[in-house]
């Protein structure tokens, strides 16, 4: 009776919980979980605030999946690189899944103005809103799929033939998301005249511009202006006669 080759077996186990995934396939799949799990309130939204008035509407309604994986694709292929790919997806991934349990639970929008109340929010009332229903959330929607990104060996193409096929992909992305968008501009001009806050709920898009935007309204806040000349006194041209 032969042995059981225990190496093979713990090698073969780890290639079953470690898989192996090229880093366009990794940013596709990203991008497909980010628009199932972490937009619950945005798809939502569609459904229950958007109004089918038409074909048109319809059409540019049953496209919105294709529209924000294109965009979500756009996204994670500017961000995610080789060395940072992991930490910036698990990172997103984290606060994905804690943004989409707040504006789940307690239907808010995520905009600078948010951002600005959470930079405000002191520890006791952060605590607060730690609850085990949120512990869950985070858990499921958050730990495990970050846990998963770790623990795939994602392989790269060597570095300048990758950044030339990441072009190629981004330009497709770019030129696809165009013709869907000129082809149904005026549903989709008229969603966003009449649903301007849907963007809003749209992760992760919704915090990383909010974010940014908060911190270049505070850089300006923070400037002190100082009078260069004490002295000075406005006069007017001409003088007087």
């Amino acid at each position: 009776m032969q042995g059981i080759d225990f190496n093979f077996t713990r090698r073969a186990c780890g290639r079953m919980f470690s898989p192996k995934i090229g880093e366009g396939m990794a940013i596709f799949w990203l991008s497909m979980y980010f628009i199932v799990a972490m937009n619950i309130s945005f798809w939502g939204y569609v459904i229950d605030g958007v109004e089918i008035t038409g074909a048109r509407v319809f059409a540019a309604v049953m496209l919105l999946p294709v529209v924000l994986l294109i965009f979500h694709h756009l996204v994670f292929s500017l961000l995610l690189f080789p060395y940072t790919f992991k930490p910036v997806a698990i990172l997103l991934l984290l606060i994905s899944s804690g943004a989409n349990f707040f504006m789940f639970r307690y239907k808010i929008y995520i905009d600078a103005d948010m951002v600005r109340n959470v930079m405000e929010t002191n520890a006791g009332e952060t605590f607060d809103l730690i609850t085990p229903e949120f512990a869950l959330w985070v858990l499921f929607g958050g730990i495990l799929p970050a846990t998963a990104v770790w623990r795939a060996r994602i392989f790269y193409q060597p570095f300048w033939r990758m950044l030339a096929m990441r072009t190629v992909r981004i330009f497709g992305a770019l030129l696809l998301l165009a013709l869907i968008v000129f082809a149904n501009f005026k549903p989709y001009a008229f969603l966003a005249r009449n649903h301007n806050e849907a963007r809003k709920l749209a992760s992760p898009e919704n915090y990383l511009y909010a974010v940014s935007k908060y911190f270049y309204a505070k850089s300006f806040a923070d400037v002190k202006f100082e009078r260069i000349d004490p002295e000075a006194r406005h006069e007017p041209r001409g003088g007087g006669a």
